[in-house]
C-alpha cells in the first residue's frame, strides 16, 4: 500500500519520515495554487469582467483563446483540489 514511509535525511533511525500521501497532497496543493494564479491571470487577459452581460459576451468573443485558457486552468484547479483531498485523509492516519 502507498502508506509506506518516505524517509528524508541520511540517518535511517531518525524519526523524520513523511507519509507519501502527505507529500503527494502537498505537491498537489502547490499545483492547485499555481492553477489558481493562472486562472486569475487569464481572466484578466480575457477582459471578461464587464459591466453588463452583453459586453461580457463581446469580450469573450474577442478573446476566445484567453477565455479557453481560463476554463482549462479552472478545470485543472478543481481536479487537483479533489485529488489532493483524496490524499489528505490517508495522510492524517
Amino acid at each position: 500500500m502507498i502508506s509506506r514511509i518516505l524517509k528524508i535525511g541520511s540517518n535511517p533511525d531518525a524519526n523524520q519520515g513523511r507519509p507519501i500521501e502527505a507529500v503527494t497532497a502537498g505537491l498537489l496543493l502547490i499545483v492547485s495554487a499555481t492553477a489558481a494564479a493562472a486562472m486569475v491571470w487569464t481572466r484578466l487577459q480575457a477582459n471578461i469582467d464587464q459591466s453588463n452581460f452583453a459586453e461580457t459576451l463581446i469580450a469573450i468573443d474577442q478573446n476566445t483563446i484567453w477565455y479557453s485558457w481560463h476554463g482549462t486552468a479552472r478545470a485543472f484547479f478543481g481536479a487537483s483540489l479533489i485529488i489532493a483531498a483524496a490524499f489528505i485523509k490517508p495522510a492524517m492516519f
